[in-house]
């Protein structure tokens, strides 16, 4: 390969034989100018875990991490599957680029259920975090939403009668 390989939003440039390397922001021979927003930045949920079980009617903090090689991180929305559509997270971290951003939502699920939830970050060129899979993008590269499905029930779960000794 003699040139640059744009995928996924990361750029990687390739060292040739003849000691040839293509700055990052290359566009490869022969295509056309990628998307004008690239690819974003990306946030994904770390708390509530995928399965977690959620008590109805009491505040649950939802958080995670924010991140974008290029800009930095100005939003993050959460969508809590409860039909309200998506809605500005708090950032916690002092704006920096090329750094993680906190960020954390604060949410009562008032029914008791399964919930989808989803987060997606915004950086400060205006691009979105995509929310489906590129067919292109695999490993490190891969910035896609990533879902995290919770049950919301009516009061906590007990274990005592599992637990004999």
């Amino acid at each position: 390969m003699d040139h640059a390989y744009h995928g996924c939003g990361a750029t990687v440039p390739w060292l040739l034989a003849g000691a040839r390397l293509f700055s990052l922001g290359a566009q490869p021979r022969g295509t056309q100018a990628g998307p004008a927003c690239g690819d974003g930045g990306q946030a994904q949920v770390a708390r509530p875990v995928q399965g977690a079980h959620l008590i109805a009617g009491l505040p649950y903090r939802i958080f995670g991490a924010a991140w974008s090689g290029e800009a930095v991180i100005r939003q993050v929305q959460v969508c809590t599957g409860d039909g309200r559509g998506w809605r500005e997270g708090r950032l916690l971290e002092t704006e920096r680029p090329f750094a993680w951003r906190l960020w954390e939502y604060m949410w009562t699920p008032e029914e008791v259920g399964r919930y989808i939830l989803r987060c997606r970050a915004i950086d400060g060129a205006g691009c979105v975090q995509p929310e489906l899979p590129r067919s292109d993008c695999e490993s490190y590269a891969a910035n896609w939403i990533v879902p995290v499905e919770v049950t919301v029930v009516p009061e906590p779960q007990t274990y005592e009668e599992e637990f004999v000794i």
